[in-house]
């Protein structure tokens, strides 16, 4: 064999070992990969002492969690080479935020990054902020426990949850509603109210000029983070303004400028309030509650309080959902309408002596063609949920809607009128209602 050939074969055979041997530090690398076991925020879970506060039970978890990618073999882009911990904070009872920083060994890594809810700068780092919710089993071992975190987001997260859960969500959405609402219809208003800062104002001319409310009735009838009157415990007009909160009354008849107290020391809590003049008042109060409703009671006075009489009670009333609202359209008129059950329908009655009586409001029979199957439909069978009662020009509207359970024609409401004092109703149209000017 010539020596040339010598040293070929002895070439190739050196790159045949060197071949063998990548192949087989490859595959055991690979192997060693498989073997490294990473747990996700789910399933993973640390031993902590049975003193350990909440705080410290989260630093133990986010360690853990972080050293699982430090390890021999993890994959180059997940793994970390350091971290440090920032900061712990206790948002509440039983969340806490971890502030932390990781370095890792690739340089953009963002498999990582997404696994912590983070983002990286591309420069083998990532700032994390994390609220968890460390929650503990009991270990067979007595003297430790077995954490676990059941909740990982980030802080933004967690406070759009705390928000929605307050009702806080619900409280801003209402109040938005109501104050551009309120600002179109008191456009047109001359006697109307404003909520400033605190404070409790009125206005007899338009807008024009406000009169505050000295701040003890303020207080006295409005908690704190109230926005608005109650629509059943105030009237505002030039001959007489009327403010109620649960338990006292406030009557001025020069706009404003002079108040009168009314002490209600009867039994319940102010419910509607009706006064025609700074003598004569009559109260419904809800004098006992059960499963969401209330006990009625009437009470007159004809003395500016001085005495109080009842003049009809629940025994004729019946019991009144906590959603029933009484409107006064006149002392001859007197509408009451009490949702039942589930809101899938309402009752609505009638007074023409002042609450002294009520009787049920009769809406005339009718039937219309249906024109989805050619059958035939009865007014009342398909909106039976009276909604509200006004006067316009003389007239009186009833809107009655479908209720909870309704969905005809896209959830169409009936429209009725009384032009005798809401003795007699007549159906007038179907219509469907329309966004409200205020709602853009």
């Amino acid at each position: 064999m010539s020596k040339k050939n010598k040293i070929l074969i002895g070439a190739l055979t050196c790159f045949a070992i060197m071949v063998i041997v990548i192949l087989a530090y490859t595959a055991f690398y690979f192997y060693k990969q498989s073997q490294v076991q990473i747990l996700d925020e789910n399933h993973f879970f640390v031993e902590v002492e049975q003193d350990d506060t909440i705080e410290k039970m989260a630093e133990k978890w986010i360690k853990g969690c972080i050293e699982q990618y430090m390890v021999k073999y993890v994959p180059y882009k997940l793994s970390i080479t350091d971290y440090e911990i920032i900061n712990i904070t206790r948002r509440d009872e039983d969340y806490v935020q971890v502030e932390f920083n990781l370095k890792t060994k690739a340089k953009n890594s963002e498999n990582l990054a997404n696994l912590f809810i983070a983002t990286t700068d591309g420069n083998r780092s990532i700032e994390c902020q994390l609220v968890l919710k460390p929650e503990v089993i009991e270990n067979l071992n007595l003297s430790k426990k077995i954490c676990f975190v059941t909740y990982m987001v980030r802080p933004a997260t967690y406070d759009v949850m705390i928000y929605n859960q307050s009702g806080q969500a619900n409280y801003d959405q209402e109040y938005h509603s109501f104050i551009n609402r309120k600002k179109y219809e008191d456009a047109n208003k001359e006697c109307t109210y404003k909520i400033e800062d605190g404070k409790l104002y009125l206005t007899y001319d338009y807008s024009n000029t406000w009169i505050e409310v000295p701040q003890d009735i303020y207080n006295d009838i409005l908690d704190e983070d109230e926005y608005k009157l109650e629509d059943q415990l105030y009237s505002i007009n030039k001959n007489i303004t009327y403010l109620s909160g649960k338990n006292n009354i406030y009557i001025t008849t020069d706009q404003a400028q002079n108040f009168q107290k009314i002490n209600f020391n009867e039994q319940g809590d102010i419910k509607f309030l009706y006064v025609p003049s700074a003598t004569e008042m009559y109260v419904v109060v809800g004098a006992d509650y059960a499963m969401g409703r209330y006990a009625p009671i009437v009470y007159l006075t004809e003395n500016s309080g001085n005495s109080w009489n009842i003049i009809n009670d629940y025994n004729n009333l019946g019991w009144l959902s906590y959603g029933s609202f009484f409107t006064a359209l006149n002392e001859n008129a007197i509408f009451l309408i009490d949702p039942k059950g589930d809101g899938s329908y309402a009752n609505v009655m009638v007074s023409y002596d002042t609450m002294r009586t009520f009787e049920d409001l009769v809406l005339p029979d009718g039937t219309f063609k249906n024109e989805v199957d050619n059958g035939v439909l009865n007014f009342k069978d398909i909106y039976d949920t009276p909604e509200e009662v006004e006067n316009y020009n003389g007239k009186y509207k009833l809107i009655v809607g479908q209720g909870s359970d309704g969905d005809y024609n896209g959830n169409d409401k009936a429209l009725y009128e009384s032009s005798d004092g809401g003795r007699t109703w007549y159906f007038v149209e179907e219509f469907t209602p329309e966004p409200e000017a205020w709602e853009g």
